[in-house]
């Protein structure tokens, strides 16, 4: 493709929908750096969690810095580049979500290793891999003449229907932690977060199921709707959630983890049913 025809190509961006991308470039860059500190803190313990929110921080900020420098040079393959790779961010915030989750479940999947143990989360994480890769096949076919629109349309219909499948997991996945009471504070601020996240998820999700299932020109990967609508359903609920997940992580001491917590909750329960055996042994 010619410079001139990627010019005349190029779609034309609002004042206000520029304002927009900036806010989400510039907010995404400076909240990435306390997801890192958090990841940092929580250890190895709550890396599922926090890499993926961080992952989630800089697919914003690349996506974002690459079409505002595709909208500076023309440059179409380098926008629809960028405005593929935001708009890919969902995966990685599904993820995200799910390492907290882990990070809260330790010692509530102790008795429960099938339902709530790596057997769930993988069937989760691989519904939602499949979903993210059906959308990005999709939304690169909208832009490849040799394929039908109807096929990309199709491929972008079946993606977000298996997002809306993992969110009805995930939302039954935390409901459930609500019926243990064995969690340390840390433990409970990780839960009400991420059950105040969980409708916001939801909401995001929403968005692109409109967006796959309205099927205009006007509501695409590269717009995404009118400028309300975008900060409706998409922008407010990745923001919210960020900062929620944020505010969750970063009080507990170096000390004070999920897995540490867990660990030793374990380790005096051993400690505990010892004691018990040999006091039964020696008649007490």
């Amino acid at each position: 493709m010619s410079a001139a025809q990627e010019t005349m190509s190029f779609p034309q961006t609002s004042p206000s929908r520029s304002s927009l991308e900036w806010f989400d470039l510039v907010f995404f860059a400076i909240l990435s750096q306390v997801t890192l500190f958090n990841l940092w803190r929580h250890g190895k313990q709550g890396i599922l969690g926090w890499f993926m929110l961080a992952n989630f921080c800089i697919l914003k900020v690349v996506g974002g810095a690459m079409t505002k420098s595709a909208q500076n040079s023309s440059q179409i393959s380098t926008y629809t580049t960028g405005a593929i790779i935001t708009s890919a961010t969902l995966s990685p915030l599904y993820f995200a979500m799910l390492g907290v989750w882990h990070e809260v479940a330790m010692t509530y999947k102790q008795n429960r290793p099938f339902l709530f143990g790596w057997s769930l989360q993988i069937i989760v994480h691989l519904v939602i891999a499949s979903a993210i890769a059906l959308v990005i096949v999709g939304a690169a076919q909208y832009n490849n003449p040799t394929n039908p629109t109807s096929s990309a349309h199709a491929l972008e219909i079946a993606g977000v229907i298996l997002f809306a499948m993992a969110w009805i997991l995930f939302t039954f996945m935390v409901a459930a932690l609500w019926r243990t009471k064995d969690l340390t504070a840390m433990e409970h601020r990780l839960l009400y977060a991420i059950t105040i996240c969980t409708p916001l998820l939801g909401l995001r999700t929403l968005y692109s199921i409109l967006g796959a299932c309205i099927n205009n020109p006007s509501w695409n990967f590269t717009n995404g709707g009118t400028i309300a609508e975008k900060v409706v359903l998409q922008v407010l609920p990745e923001v919210l959630i960020l900062i929620i997940l944020n505010i969750g992580g970063v009080f507990p001491s170096s000390s004070e983890t999920a897995f540490g917590t867990s660990s030793h909750r374990r380790g005096q329960g051993r400690l505990k049913r010892g004691s018990q055996a040999r006091n039964i042994e020696m008649g007490l």
